[in-house]
């Protein structure tokens, strides 16, 4: 099958005889991504996104791995107007539609649809000034309502009378130039549950170290995780729940599982996600939100919950390209899900 990689260079700056240069370069992960997808046998063309040039190739691809996507703090939401671009060239591309993006940008969407489609989740408000009234419970925890990645988030986010709200409001809404999130905060254990096609893979728990996150909210706060320097990286980690314990019960299991698939399927997601789910000291079960093309590098929470269960790198890219409108050679698939619904 022919593929186009589309992807987005990154910028980083490096010293070179003795001066700090910015140097451009494809990411990590989308280089994991490509040789994944080669590994399966097809020829793929790796392109930069531009969007004369990609008018030009239309209907010379089978499918566009999508890589242009996990733009951090996108306050012009660039990956929308580049997904709607790829979907005018009418060639099939991996992860989900622009529309689903968009609704999946603002918190307040994702919220709202929670609660029409019967999802349980906590009670918020979209607040614009410092000034605004908020008819919520303490404790709260206050975010940006149109970033992800924790971008916004710290352990002063979380607040717990009306003196640190105000404050915390003042800040949150300078600093990202946009209404916060503020909604109350559910006191208990975090997930982060992958989902990919119809079916929920094993959640992630993160699990916060009692002695380095002493008087933390136990949140997944930005520097918890992208800065492995930080108190907050070094005091979290990571448990894949593949297995039924003492602390992780069948019934539990169930509860997340669905309300993953629920939270799913009401942002109209179809191809793969991540949600990110807390649970409180009662066993309830609430979606905060959802990522939809969430980070699928080798790092990421979704592989290390696929890996858990035998799901190869390889493997979890051709799902996802499975899920591309069909498009594969038909004896491939046939091949691949002979071996993948073994696991």
């Amino acid at each position: 099958m022919r593929v186009l990689a589309l992807y987005l260079k990154e910028f980083e700056y490096k010293k070179v005889n003795g001066k700090s240069v910015c140097v451009e370069n494809i990411s990590s992960t989308d280089k994991q991504v490509i040789s994944a997808v080669q590994s399966l046998g097809h020829d793929v063309n790796i392109m930069e996104y531009d969007k004369s040039q990609l008018r030009s190739v239309k209907g010379e691809f089978d499918l566009i791995l999508n890589l242009c996507d996990g733009l951090e703090n996108d306050n012009d939401f660039q990956e929308i107007s580049i997904l709607k671009n790829i979907e005018k060239t009418s060639m099939p591309y991996t992860g989900n539609s622009s529309g689903v993006i968009a609704s999946c940008c603002n918190k307040g969407v994702i919220k709202r649809t929670f609660l029409k489609h019967g999802v349980l989740t906590s009670r918020f408000q979209i607040v614009k000034s410092v000034n605004q009234k908020v008819n919520l419970a303490f404790p709260l925890i206050v975010k940006p309502s149109c970033t992800d990645g924790g971008v916004g988030i710290s352990n002063k986010s979380v607040v717990y009378n009306s003196v640190q709200l105000k404050k915390q409001l003042k800040r949150c809404i300078k600093e990202n130039s946009q209404p916060a999130l503020v909604e109350e905060f559910i006191v208990g254990r975090e997930f982060c549950v992958p989902v990919l096609g119809s079916r929920v893979l094993p959640p992630v728990e993160i699990v916060f170290d009692k002695n380095t996150s002493r008087g933390w909210p136990g949140i997944l706060t930005y520097d918890a995780k992208w800065d492995k320097s930080s108190k907050a990286y070094k005091g979290s980690r990571v448990c894949v729940r593949n297995k039924i314990s003492k602390d992780f019960s069948l019934e539990l299991l169930n509860s997340i599982e669905s309300a993953a698939l629920g939270a799913f399927r009401a942002m109209k997601c179809s191809a793969y996600a991540s949600v990110d789910i807390r649970v409180d000291k009662n066993y309830r079960v609430f979606v905060i939100e959802i990522n939809p093309n969430c980070w699928i590098g080798k790092g990421s929470d979704f592989f290390r919950s696929a890996k858990s269960i035998g799901i190869s790198y390889p493997e979890v890219m051709y799902r996802i390209m499975e899920l591309s409108k069909g498009m594969l050679n038909i004896d491939s698939v046939k091949k691949n899900n002979a071996r993948i619904n073994k696991n």
